[in-house]
């Protein structure tokens, strides 16, 4: 009978703790208290601000680089490197400086209505996340009369809005001189500052490295056998002030 009678005592026991467990539980998740799960530290919760807490942040940071780095060269004979060799093209030698990948879109007889025929081929199937537009010359010097600046002006939008709507960032490159159409691109590069300005564009220009003060490529950038059109060593040149500037 005395070993039924502590059976009993000891199962009511067990009961009344189990019941307190409870209770105390239900207290706590009233409360909002956190359960402590294992371990015997009594681990306070994250503090406000503690990293642990891995807080949802609102913007990013502006110090971390775009996942897509990649760069389309979009031009004319100036962009594809004419009339040396590909791997002496600014674009190529820009690759090497930037250690990005750069990719050398540039084709001889460009004007801007010719871009703009191929620039879903060119640059958007290469899902660039900046597109360098250098065009101009190529319009100057189009049917031998050259295009009027409204032409050059809508087709250079068009390329823009273009670029905009597939979430590239376009970058433009002012035209540099060229012998016999010297007025025009000077009206060509006149508006295309403006228009970047007013935009907020990023604008490279090749011409004060390429010809100084003046409006001649210098002789140590001029190709010898053709002096409208750089050299490798003024390829070279271009290359490293763009790589200053991006």
């Amino acid at each position: 009978m005395r070993t039924y009678r502590s059976a009993i005592r000891i199962i009511q026991t067990a009961a009344l703790i189990t019941l307190i467990i409870a209770v105390v539980g239900l207290i706590q998740l009233w409360r909002g208290e956190p359960e402590q799960v294992g371990g015997t530290g009594g681990g306070e919760p994250a503090a406000e601000g503690d990293l642990t807490s891995a807080p949802e942040q609102e913007g990013g940071d502006a110090s971390v680089e775009p996942v897509n780095t990649k760069i389309v060269c979009f031009g004319d004979s100036f962009t594809l490197g004419y009339p040396g060799q590909a791997e002496d093209s600014w674009p190529a030698v820009l690759q090497t400086l930037i250690k990005v990948e750069v990719i050398n879109k540039g084709a001889t007889a460009q004007p801007s209505y010719k871009l703009l025929e191929r620039f879903d081929a060119d640059v958007l199937a290469e899902q660039p996340g900046r597109v360098i537009i250098l065009a101009g010359n190529g319009d100057a010097l189009d049917n031998n009369e050259g295009r009027s600046l409204e032409d050059y002006q809508r087709d250079m939008i068009a390329l823009i809005n273009k670029a905009e709507a597939s979430h590239i960032k376009p970058i433009l490159a002012l035209p540099l001189p060229f012998p016999g159409v010297t007025e025009r691109i000077a009206e060509y590069r006149a508006w295309l500052r403006s228009y970047a300005a007013e935009k907020n564009i990023m604008l490279l220009d090749f011409k004060p490295t390429l010809c100084g003060d003046g409006e001649q490529l210098l002789t140590q950038y001029a190709a010898p056998d053709n002096s409208k059109y750089p050299s490798k060593e003024g390829y070279a040149a271009i290359a490293a002030y763009a790589a200053s500037v991006l």
